[in-house]
Order: structure tokens, then C-alpha cells, then sequence
């Protein structure tokens, strides 16, 4: 169900959502549904996985290229999780560029920005988007009301989040979004410019069950899940990860008051 073929390709089973957003670089895909698909950044391919499938990912940037992007997996309902999979590819020129003062653009992956919404859909609210901002330059994000949570990552070059604090390159930040005085958030790029992705959903409060690919409720789910793809369904299996390292700073008690609840560091 799950190996590595060659050096940059893995199949897998799976029941979560991922997403895989490129900003510079060439992506792969091939699936159990029948889609085969190449794509460049900027560019995205995501999967509402559901009941299950089975597929393979791999790059295919030409040697001596670059490939930068996200991987994101995302949690839905449990009452929601066994829904038909479904599979989109958005190309470059179908992804959302909205050009804001100061030079500041942005790259709408999912939820609204403005009168424009990004084409990533899935059963659970979510907000996802690219900001690219020139030295100096300033962005205002205000998180939708029916939302609660949100992170900042600090991809390229340091920012300031308004008078909560600032983040390093490869930084994160959490806010506590479900107040109205935490939705807004205002980043600052420092001298050198900076590449941020924000993120902004509901929370479930619901458990979480993991076994490799597998995200379920309870543990009991995951194994039913394991004991169909021994059966033959599509679902299952052990996804490889690339290690990481996370690492946790505290944050000041008057940014606590502001609304952000961790800033972590990054790196793989």
C-alpha cells in the first residue's frame, strides 16, 4: 500500500485533506479515482479525501531548479469524514492574485479576501493565503467572524504582527480568533521584505485518532479503517514523512493579552 519509488515518488493510501500549494517548482500527482496530473507554482492540488483513496505524489522540477511550497492536512467533522472523495488541480492561472497598496500581493488559496474567494472548498471553513510583501510594506487581515483560529508563518524574512510582537524567518504564531479585537491582524515586513502564509479556521473540539495517513475520532475508526484496506478498499496504509523539528519560545504576557498563543519555529 505505501513505498517509495525512486527518489522523489511515494504512493500511499489515505483518509485526511491535504493540500499541496507550490510557489515556485513543478508537482506531481496520480490517483485511485483515475487523475493524473502536472502542476507548476504557483499552483495548487488538493484532495477531500473522505471514505479513501490511494495515490501517488512526486516533484518534477527540472535539475537545478527550485521547489518551494506547503503541504497542509486538514481536519474535518467526524460526521463528515466518510464522504465522497473529491480531487481539484488549480493552475497558475486560475489561482487569485489580489494586488494591494504598498505593492502587497496576495494569493488566494482558500476563503475570502475581499470580493474574491480562493478555490480550494472544503466541508469545514477555512482561510489560506500567500502575502508577498515588498520592504516596509503593511497588510491588514481581518479573520472572518464564523472563524476562531489563526497562524502567521514568517516563510521568508522577519515581520511585525502590529503592537503584538514580531516574528523571525521561519516563525509561527497562533491567535486565539474568536474575539473581535483578535480578527484583525495587521503584518509588517522588515527591511529585506517578507513571504508570509496565513491561515485562519474553526475548531473542531472534536478528538483526534492518527495512525499514519489515517485521521479518524477514535481509535477504533482508525483500526476499522486499517481492516478495509487489508479487505481491498482504497484507504489505509503508512504515509513517509520528512523529520522535523519544532521548537517553542514563550510569548510575552501583553501579546497573550493581544491574542497570540504560541510562536514556535519551524525547520525540516
Amino acid at each position: 500500500m505505501h513505498g517509495r519509488l525512486g527518489p522523489t515518488l511515494t504512493t500511499h493510501s489515505l483518509i485526511h485533506s491535504p493540500c499541496r500549494y507550490l510557489i515556485e517548482g513543478v508537482g506531481r500527482h496520480a490517483d485511485s479515482l483515475g487523475n493524473r496530473e502536472l502542476f507548476s507554482g504557483p499552483g495548487m492540488q488538493w484532495c477531500s479525501v473522505g471514505s479513501g483513496i490511494e495515490h501517488a505524489e512526486a516533484g518534477g522540477t527540472p535539475a537545478g531548479g527550485n521547489t518551494t511550497g506547503f503541504q497542509l492536512w486538514l481536519n474535518v467533522p467526524s460526521d463528515r469524514k466518510l464522504d465522497d472523495p473529491r480531487y481539484g488541480t488549480v493552475p497558475s492561472e486560475d489561482l487569485p492574485v489580489v494586488r494591494l497598496d504598498g505593492g502587497v500581493v496576495a494569493r488566494v488559496l482558500a476563503g475570502p479576501l475581499g470580493d474574491v474567494k480562493g478555490p480550494f472548498s472544503t466541508v469545514q471553513p477555512v482561510e489560506m493565503v500567500h502575502y508577498e510583501l515588498p520592504a516596509g510594506a503593511s497588510v491588514q487581515h481581518s479573520v472572518g467572524a464564523a472563524l476562531d483560529n489563526a497562524m502567521v508563518f514568517a516563510f521568508r524574512g522577519g515581520v511585525r504582527l502590529g503592537s503584538q510582537g514580531s516574528l523571525s524567518e521561519h516563525e509561527v504564531a497562533r491567535f486565539d480568533a474568536g474575539s473581535s479585537l483578535a480578527r484583525s491582524i495587521t503584518v509588517t515586513a522588515g527591511a529585506e521584505g517578507a513571504g508570509v502564509m496565513l491561515f485562519a479556521g474553526k475548531r473542531l473540539n472534536q478528538p483526534i485518532a492518527w495512525n499514519g495517513p489515517i485521521v479518524m475520532t477514535t481509535q477504533a475508526e482508525v483500526q476499522q479503517a486499517f481492516a478495509e484496506v487489508r479487505a481491498g478498499a482504497p484507504s489505509g496504509g503508512g504515509e513517509l514523512m520528512r523529520p522535523y523539528t519544532a521548537s517553542f519560545r514563550q510569548v510575552p504576557a501583553e501579546a497573550c493579552a493581544m491574542g497570540i498563543q504560541e510562536v514556535g519555529r519551524i525547520s525540516n
